[in-house]
């Protein structure tokens, strides 16, 4: 019998599971996408948009899939970055992230980049526990951001560039759900409170 071991997103947001490593399902169509398509478009968008690959090296403890600079001036901007190819290795990929965010410090944009699924997981996610992922990656200035490879498109979820000449080319540019979240959070402290 084959272990499965990696779960699928899907629409519904019934995890399925599969024993095919670095794919996963899109939350709203059948379309699959391979951990490479997602580096890949992430790479295209981080050129497309001024930043220059750097070499990979090791960070710390870990090993980016994403190293990139661009530079204006005398300043210098710098992303470091996972891919994750579903919602279960978002803990870890933001363990990861603070590790590289220890050895590098905070100056960096540090991102995790998901596949295009269903917003309800993230939610879900970022909420359970009282909010503890979603206030740790607020604490560290972490973004998740959502690559589409069929439209081409990268959304920023959660958090910002410290590079604001990003915040344009982002789909819905400006438009996190950082503020649903932190309110759904409010709502369950204030609902805590009453009792």
């Amino acid at each position: 019998m084959a272990q499965f071991d990696t779960p699928l997103i899907k629409a519904d947001s019934s995890p399925t599971y599969s024993n095919h490593h670095h794919i996963y399902m899109m939350g709203s169509s059948k379309h699959l996408f391979s951990h490479q398509e997602i580096l890949i478009g992430t790479e295209k968008f981080l050129k497309r948009v001024g930043y220059e690959p750097l070499p990979l090296s090791r960070v710390g403890i870990s090993h980016p899939d994403i190293q990139a600079r661009r530079s204006e001036g005398k300043i210098s901007f710098k992303i470091f970055g996972l891919v994750c190819t579903g919602l279960e290795q978002a803990a870890d990929g933001y363990t990861r992230l603070a590790a590289m965010q220890t050895s590098l410090g905070k100056e960096a944009d540090y991102v995790l980049v998901m596949p295009p699924i269903n917003e309800y997981p993230v939610i879900q996610f970022l909420t359970a526990e009282k909010g503890k992922w979603f206030y740790e990656i607020k604490k560290l200035q972490f973004m998740m951001w959502v690559y589409n490879p069929e439209r081409e498109t990268m959304w920023c979820i959660v958090g910002g560039p410290k590079d604001t000449m990003l915040d344009n080319k982002f789909v819905f540019a400006n438009r996190p759900i950082d503020p649903y979240i932190a309110m759904l959070l409010s709502k369950e402290m204030m609902k805590d409170d009453d009792f």
